[in-house]
C-alpha cells in the first residue's frame, strides 16, 4: 500500500507542474489571433512538456470552410480536431497527425508533419459542433523561443440567412386558392 500512495504521489508531483505549461484558448469569431510558444519543433514532436503548442477552442453551427493562416518568424504546424479540449491535461495525450492518445479529440486534417512544410490550412468542417486547433513549431532545429505569431481564421462567423414570412407565405397561398377557384369557375 504505501509503494502505491509513493508512486501516485510521484505522479502527482510529475504532472502538476505539467498542467500549467499547454495554452488553451477559445476562438471566438473570424479576425486575426496572437500568441507565442518556446519552441520551434514541439509541435513536429509532438513535445507539450512545455509551452511549445498553443490549443485554441471553437464551435461552428453549421458547415463552414475554415481557413487558418500563420504568420511567424519561424515555420507553424497546424492541426485540426473535432472536440472541445477541456483542460491543459489533456494536451499530454496529443499526436500531430492523429487522434489524441485517449481519444478525446478525433484528428480532422492538418499540415505535413515534416519540417517546413508552410504555416496555412483549409479544409470543410461538414459538420457543425466544437472544434481544436493545435499550433506550435515545425522548423525542427530545436530553438529556443519566445516565438510569436499572427493567426488570421476565417470560416468561423455564421451568416444569417433570411427566413420567409408566415404571412406572406399564408397570403401568397390564399391567392394561388382564389386564382385557381376563378380558373375553375371560367372553365
Amino acid at each position: 500500500m504505501r509503494s502505491l500512495v509513493q508512486s501516485a504521489g510521484l505522479a502527482l508531483l510529475v504532472l502538476v507542474p505539467y498542467t500549467a505549461n499547454a495554452t488553451l484558448m477559445s476562438l471566438s469569431d473570424d479576425g486575426v489571433y496572437t500568441g507565442s510558444v518556446d519552441t520551434d519543433n514541439a509541435w513536429l514532436e509532438e513535445n507539450t512538456f512545455s509551452d511549445g503548442v498553443d490549443f485554441w477552442t471553437f464551435e461552428v453551427t453549421s458547415p463552414t470552410t475554415l481557413s487558418i493562416d500563420i504568420a511567424s518568424a519561424i515555420d507553424f504546424g497546424i492541426s485540426v480536431y473535432a472536440g472541445e479540449m477541456m483542460d491543459e491535461f489533456q494536451a499530454i495525450f496529443f499526436s500531430n497527425s492523429g487522434d489524441f492518445s485517449d481519444g478525446s479529440l478525433t484528428y480532422v486534417e492538418g499540415t505535413p508533419a515534416i519540417p517546413m512544410p508552410g504555416s496555412s490550412l483549409e479544409l470543410m468542417l461538414a459538420t457543425s459542433g466544437f472544434f481544436t486547433i493545435a499550433v506550435g513549431g515545425d522548423n525542427g532545429f530545436g530553438m529556443d523561443g519566445p516565438h510569436d505569431y499572427t493567426m488570421t481564421v476565417a470560416g468561423l462567423s455564421s451568416h444569417d440567412v433570411p427566413e420567409p414570412s408566415s404571412v406572406a407565405l399564408l397570403l401568397a397561398g390564399g391567392l394561388a386558392l382564389v386564382a385557381r377557384r376563378r380558373a375553375h369557375r371560367s372553365a
